[in-house]
């Protein structure tokens, strides 16, 4: 059982995060490097309302494992979740861009 920062039992990590860079309070790149500098060990996939943007490379350099164009079609969704699935545990360090 995973145990939180005071030693006490606490919730196992999640496999994936998916979430929405654009978001107001705290950005996905923000999000993305708290994740990362707490060494969260969970995939992420982000959808951006534009891909072509000068955040895709930061969330690549960061590990984001799929990036998906909004508005975000749940067919890409599971396709890029399935692909994550195959490849866990493998050593594939290009993201899924859909």
């Amino acid at each position: 059982m995973a145990k939180n920062r005071d030693g006490k039992p606490g919730q196992e990590p999640f496999d994936l995060i998916i979430a929405d860079g654009d978001t107001p309070a705290m950005g996905g790149i923000d999000l993305v490097t708290k994740l990362r500098s707490i060494r969260y060990p969970a995939g992420i996939i982000v959808f951006l309302t534009n891909m072509n943007n000068d955040l895709v490379p930061g969330y690549e350099q960061l590990g984001v494992k799929g990036i998906l164009k909004k508005p975000l079609e749940l067919s890409d969704l599971r396709q890029c979740m399935e692909t994550l699935g195959e490849t866990k545990g493998a050593h594939d360090n290009e993201p899924k861009r859909l």
